[in-house]
């Protein structure tokens, strides 16, 4: 079995924002800008007191899209503080700051561009063996 020190008092708490966010986020939230939203990831601060939270809508397209998004989740923060404030078995609730991923954009950009290098490779040395 695990100790507590193996597992910091800050990681359970992210863990238990993450947790509580993403129900929050599919069921209790009616923006339906909001709701298109799952939670990537939750640092919190070694005081407890900060938590950010990464967040990443795989239907959101551009960056236009993204910053509606977080302007809509910025709106919903004192709601979501509140309900995770009684969810969560602690004397203060972290102060939520959301940020946008686009890690997740970013490695499929990268990873389709790799797959055009490759098809385009494998075309020239087919072209090549055929000159041959």
């Amino acid at each position: 079995m695990a100790n507590a020190r193996e597992f910091p008092r800050s990681d359970r708490v992210a863990q238990a924002v993450s947790r509580g966010l993403a129900n929050l986020l599919q069921f209790e939230v009616k923006d339906a800008r909001v709701n298109r939203l799952s939670v990537v990831e939750v640092t919190v601060t070694r005081d407890l007191r900060h938590a950010t939270i990464f967040v990443f809508g795989s239907q959101i397209s551009s960056d236009e899209d993204s910053e509606i998004c977080m302007r809509a989740l910025d709106r919903a923060k004192p709601f979501l503080k509140r309900q995770l404030s009684q969810t969560m078995d602690m004397r203060r609730c972290p102060d939520l700051h959301f940020k946008y991923d686009h890690s997740i954009v970013r490695g499929q950009e990268l990873s389709s561009l790799i797959d055009s290098v490759i098809a385009k490779d494998a075309k020239n040395a087919e072209k090549d063996s055929e000159d041959e």
